[in-house]
C-alpha cells in the first residue's frame, strides 16, 4: 500500500509515458505498449483501492491516562516519609508510584518528574471513582481525599491531596494475591472474615472449626443447638465463635466426627483440613442445597490413593468443578487446603447452588 503522495507520483508517470517520446512509442509493438499501460494501471487501481480500504477501517481512539500529583499526609498533619502511593479501580490496581518527602509528582510544572498514571486494559474507567492506598512497610494503608473524590478522566491531570490512616487496610496481606477479588466478594457478603491484625493469611491452612463457620454462612444453615457439641469428647476446645456454626454443620450433615477407641467421637476442630475432607464436605453441602449426587468418576492419576469412603464426595465436588485437579492430573488427597483455596471453592459452591435452585 502506497501513501497519497506516491500515487500522484504514478499518476504523473502514468500521464508522462502516454505523452512519451515518439521515438520510444515508435520503437515499441502496439502489444507491448498496451501491456506496459494496463499493468500501470492495474498499479494505480490497485493502490487507490487499498487507500480507500485503509480509509474505511475505523479507528478506535485509545484513552490516555489520567495524570496525579500531590500530598500524603499523615492524620496528625504530619508528611509521611515515605512510600508507594496506589491508584485502584474497584479491586484492580490501576497505577502505583513510589513517592518522598510527602510529595508525588511536584513541582507541577516540571516536565521531567514522575507522576501517578492511572490507566487499565481490562476495564472502561472512565467515569469511575479511583480510591487510593498508601504501601508503607509492606502494610497498605486507606487514604483519604482532602479535595473531594477523584473519578476518573482519560487525560486529566490534576493535584490530590491524600490523608493516609493510620490504621493498615483490611487484609493488607491480601493485595497482590491470586484469590484477592474472591475473597472481597465473600468478605462484602458476610461470608469469611480476617483476623485482628487486619491480615487474611491466605496461604495458611484452613482448620475444620474455620471451614464450618465459613459453610454454615454461605449455605445459610440454620442456628445450631450448641447443647449437642456436649456428645464430643473435644467440644470444650472449640472456640466460643465456632460452637454455634461447628453444631450448624454437625446438625446438618456437612461435618461428622472422627471416631475413638473408647466409642468417644471428637471433631478435632483446631486440626488443618484436607483437600480430601473439604470435598467430601463441599458434595455434602452440594446435596443439601439440590439434591444433586450425580457425578462421572475422575481419573486422577493418584486416584488409588483417595480413601474409598471419601471416593464419591470427592467425585461429586470434582465433576462439578468444586475442587479441581492440579496440571500434572493429581488430586494429592492429603494435601492441606490453604485459607485462600478454600475461599474459591465456597465462591464456586455458592455460584452451582444459585445456578441450580434459581426461580
Amino acid at each position: 500500500m502506497l501513501p497519497a503522495r506516491a500515487l500522484l507520483a504514478q499518476v504523473n508517470l502514468l500521464k508522462a509515458f502516454m505523452k512519451g517520446s515518439t521515438n520510444c512509442m515508435q520503437k515499441l509493438s502496439v502489444r507491448g505498449t498496451l501491456t506496459l499501460v494496463v499493468i500501470m494501471l492495474m498499479l494505480v487501481t490497485g493502490n487507490f483501492a487499498c487507500a480507500q480500504d485503509e480509509v474505511s477501517v475505523p479507528v478506535t481512539p485509545v484513552p490516555f491516562p489520567a495524570i496525579y500529583y500531590g500530598s500524603v499526609a499523615a492524620e496528625d498533619g504530619t508528611a509521611v516519609d515515605q512510600g508507594v502511593l496506589r491508584a485502584y479501580a474497584g479491586s484492580e490496581l490501576c497505577g502505583a508510584l513510589a513517592f518522598s518527602g510527602g510529595e508525588f509528582g511536584k513541582p507541577e510544572e516540571e516536565p521531567y518528574v514522575q507522576r501517578l498514571l492511572v490507566y487499565s486494559s481490562n476495564q472502561e474507567l472512565d467515569g469511575k471513582e479511583i480510591i487510593f492506598r498508601v504501601l508503607v512497610d509492606g502494610k497498605e494503608h486507606p487514604a483519604t481525599i482532602e479535595n473531594g473524590s477523584v473519578i476518573w478522566k482519560s487525560g486529566e491531570k490534576r493535584e490530590v491531596k491524600l490523608v493516609m490512616s493510620a490504621e493498615p487496610a483490611p487484609f493488607w496481606d491480601l493485595q497482590e494475591h491470586w484469590a484477592f477479588a474472591t475473597v472481597v466478594q465473600l468478605v462484602d457478603k458476610g461470608i469469611i472474615s480476617g483476623y485482628e491484625d487486619y491480615t487474611f493469611r491466605p496461604d495458611h491452612p484452613i482448620t475444620r472449626a474455620e471451614i464450618s463457620a465459613i459453610l454454615a454462612r454461605a449455605m445459610a444453615l440454620p442456628p445450631g443447638n450448641i447443647a449437642m457439641l456436649a456428645g464430643y469428647s473435644d467440644a470444650p476446645d472449640l472456640p466460643v465463635w465456632a460452637k454455634g456454626a461447628v453444631a450448624s454443620a454437625l446438625e446438618a450433615g456437612l461435618l461428622k466426627g472422627y471416631p475413638g477407641e473408647d466409642g468417644s467421637s471428637a471433631i478435632q476442630p483446631a486440626d488443618n483440613i484436607t483437600r480430601t475432607e473439604l470435598a467430601v464436605i463441599l458434595g455434602r453441602a452440594l446435596t443439601l442445597k439440590t439434591g444433586d449426587r450425580q457425578a462421572q468418576a475422575k481419573d486422577f492419576t493418584d486416584q488409588d490413593q483417595i480413601p474409598a469412603w471419601a471416593m464419591e464426595g470427592v467425585n461429586l465436588a470434582a465433576h462439578k468443578e468444586l475442587i479441581k485437579g492440579y496440571p500434572d492430573g493429581s488430586f494429592r488427597p492429603e494435601s492441606e487446603v490453604t485459607r485462600a483455596e478454600a475461599a474459591m471453592m465456597v465462591a464456586r459452591l455458592m455460584e452451582n447452588v444459585d445456578e441450580q435452585v434459581a426461580p
